[in-house]
């Protein structure tokens, strides 16, 4: 008998909160396969903001995906090559998670912030240092809620409002919820963005005979 390898699959929704741009202000949540991420930018270049963060999106999707080990330290090493690549008068805010079987990586650049919703309780567990890139790692539980938050998000909706907006639902029910509170005074510089991991699930093994051949 052949026993073929549980399999397990995981079920992850996203919803996205993001704050119009302004000429000095810029930010983007987005996510790719198993990439999520929020940046935001403050300051001037001469190729405008929207133009860096589209570059510096994509210099992340390429560090990132070209890893074959996917370790806290290679993730971070690769967000370190990306951030290196800002202009040094340009203010940024990073937040990047990631899943990796049934541990959850964080590595946030600079000022940001990861809250999490588990069962009906809602904190933050991750802040990021000023100048700084710091790794945070955990296992996640079924139904787990996290919001990934530039600085600037936090600032403008309180964890109070935060936690109210998490009451609802789903990722895209949240994220409008969000975005309604958001928009009454964005700077610009407020991006979230709401991931609902849904669980494991195991598909069952099957047990193969094979004959002697």
């Amino acid at each position: 008998k052949i026993n073929i390898p549980l399999m397990e699959t995981q079920h992850i929704n996203t919803g996205k909160i993001v704050s119009s741009p302004t000429d000095t202000t810029w930010a983007q949540a987005y996510s790719a396969g198993k990439l999520y991420t929020v940046l935001s930018f403050e300051g001037n270049t001469d190729s405008g903001l929207a133009s860096l963060g589209k570059e510096t999106i994509e210099k992340l999707q390429r560090e990132f995906f070209a890893l074959d080990n996917k370790s806290l330290a290679a993730i971070k090493k690769s967000v370190e090559t990306v951030v290196a690549d800002i202009p040094k008068d340009i203010s940024y805010s990073f937040v990047l998670a990631t899943v990796v079987d049934s541990v959850v990586y964080l590595v946030l650049a600079g000022l940001g912030h990861v809250v999490l919703k588990r069962d009906n309780k809602t904190s933050i567990i991750a802040t990021g240092e000023e100048g700084l890139i710091t790794t945070f790692s955990g296992k996640y539980e079924p139904q787990d809620i996290f919001l990934l938050e530039t600085d600037s998000f936090l600032k403008t909706l309180s964890i109070e409002k935060i936690k109210k907006g998490l009451d609802e639902k789903t990722p895209h029910e949240i994220s409008e919820n969000l975005a309604l509170v958001m928009h009454e005074k964005s700077t610009g510089l407020e991006a979230g963005l709401v991931i609902h991991l849904g669980g494991h699930h195991t598909q069952i093994a099957e047990e193969l005979t094979t004959s002697d051949e």
